[in-house]
């Protein structure tokens, strides 16, 4: 993981820095399947925690108090009601940790930024906080601050087990020795609800007589190229309004022009940001020509006539209401979203019958598919506050039990349960839901996307989006462009980690 100092944040923000594609291609150090496995007995799958009684020791916890994260950690009560079926899941892990611990749970809500709130903290020498949860991209921040623990060296935590996400371990860890400050997996309903899939209409698909891409997934033709075919010349104007185009006319594919390109370096499997054999980064010119001609696929997307483009971050918001009522609303065949717009819009979709795919392939040489996931997503990390052995050890076997027992209760609870059950309509969107879930990658710009910047503070996967999205045909000479900023930048963060003695 990784530590600054001011005058290197300083640096970072003046640097320019590229994206990184980290995909592990280990799914099976994803959580799924998640009953299968358990009652197979995997150990990768259970705890090692022994039987431990902290005597009524309170544990705070701080997260974010926003819709998509807030029923991550904090449950008010109990219920068996279907509706709360996640609520129910999250207040019964609540119990088994206090219960197998002995200690009291403390969860306390901000609604602004928890990370700047420990922030203050921790620089007035405070302990108020124990755990902070956060999205990837913010508490990456206070990490290079020195704000966080080595997860690594706490006792208890084995972050090699299945219930931590190995791709976000391999991104937010350094060295030869895997230094760790971050987590994320099981504990994190978000690492659902922020993955990228393209949802469409099947009844559209079987009227133009377009094969199912239930079965073009599965085939591996699924690519970039084979969406920018079929959807070439079908735009339909309704007459809503008459001779101008709008959100309610029927198209080939509805998105946006900001958070929905990020999908694209990950789905084709590019990694502008990698490690070498010590664990440290390096930008990785190697991909530069690829990179280049996923956004010449891209633009090729994005600026077909049977394409409409919701323009800006507060049209362009794939888990709320905008890209799902538009595609809803008309007869168009695809749209990009996130999984949380079935869930925030399921009512808007429950007329027709839809189905979900995952982000096309770079090609069909491209051998598998790969799930972006946004960098809302939450990570989890334990307050550098903590100097004592036996409150570093508490907090160790709190992480652990947090992420066994959500894996055990709280993933079922929503993505068997509420997610497969509530929100998707046929056997064939939850089979393309396991693929999608079972390919999650995490790379460097989506998790860590706002440590290194230049611009005024613009990262590199924001300057990405109207490169993509647009027409310029620049993109190479920019990547070299950015070459200087990013290798001393990167230089400066390798050094400073290695030299961390926590």
């Amino acid at each position: 993981m990784k530590k600054m100092l001011s005058l290197l944040l300083a640096l970072l923000m003046l640097a320019s820095m590229l994206v990184a594609c980290a995909n592990t291609n280990e799914p099976e150090g994803e959580t799924q399947g998640a009953q299968s496995e358990v009652e197979t007995g995997d150990p990768n799958y259970s705890d090692n925690v022994p039987e431990l009684d902290f005597g009524d020791e309170t544990v705070t916890i701080l997260s974010r108090d926003k819709f998509g994260v807030n029923d991550e950690f904090y449950a008010e009560s109990n219920t068996d009601t279907q509706s709360d079926v996640v609520a129910h899941a999250v207040y019964t892990r609540n119990i088994a940790i206090e219960d197998r611990l002995g200690i009291s749970l403390e969860m306390l809500m901000d609604d602004t930024d928890p990370t700047a709130k420990h922030s203050t903290a921790v620089k007035g020498g405070s302990s108020d906080y124990d755990i902070v949860a956060d999205s990837t991209y913010i508490i990456i921040q206070a990490v290079l601050k020195g704000e966080f623990l080595n997860l690594r060296d706490l006792q208890y935590v084995d972050l090699d087990k299945y219930y931590w996400t190995q791709g976000y371990n391999d991104i937010v860890s350094f060295g030869e020795n895997n230094k760790q400050y971050l987590a994320s997996g099981a504990l994190a309903i978000s690492m659902f609800r922020y993955m990228f899939v393209t949802v469409y209409n099947r009844e559209v698909f079987n009227d133009l007589g377009e094969t199912d891409l239930y079965e073009v997934v599965n085939n591996g033709e699924w690519t970039l190229d084979y969406q920018n075919q079929i959807i070439a010349d079908r735009y339909q104007d309704s007459g809503t309004t008459v001779n101008k185009k709008d959100d309610r006319d029927m198209y080939g594919l509805i998105t946006g022009d900001t958070v929905s390109v990020d999908p694209y370096c990950v789905a084709a499997d590019i990694q502008l940001v990698s490690k070498n054999e010590d664990g440290e980064w390096y930008y990785n010119t190697d991909q530069f020509a690829r990179t280049v001609d996923l956004c010449e696929k891209v633009q090729a997307l994005y600026n077909n006539a049977s394409t409409y483009v919701f323009k800006g971050a507060t049209l362009d918001d794939t888990g709320l209401t905008n890209i799902v009522e538009a595609f809803a609303s008309s007869k168009s065949m695809m749209a990009t979203v996130q999984v949380f717009a079935l869930e925030t819009n399921v009512g808007d979709l429950a007329e027709f019958d839809y189905g979900i795919a995952p982000m096309p392939k770079f090609d069909e040489n491209q051998e598998n598919y790969a799930t972006y996931v946004q960098d809302q997503v939450t990570g989890i990390g334990v307050s550098s506050s903590i100097s004592d052995e036996d409150t570093m050890a508490m907090m160790g076997a709190v992480l652990e039990c947090m992420a066994s027992e959500s894996y055990a209760t709280v993933v079922d609870a929503y993505y068997s349960t509420a997610l497969s059950y509530q929100y998707l309509q046929n056997p064939e969107s939850k089979e393309m839901l396991d693929l999608i879930y079972n390919s999650l990658t995490f790379d460097f710009v989506g998790a860590c996307s706002n440590i290194i910047a230049n611009n005024g503070g613009q990262s590199i996967r924001d300057q990405l989006r109207p490169l993509f999205s647009g027409k310029s045909t620049k993109l190479g000479s920019t990547l070299t462009k950015w070459q200087k900023g990013a290798d001393k930048a990167l230089g400066k963060i390798n050094d400073y980690l290695a030299d961390l003695e926590y």
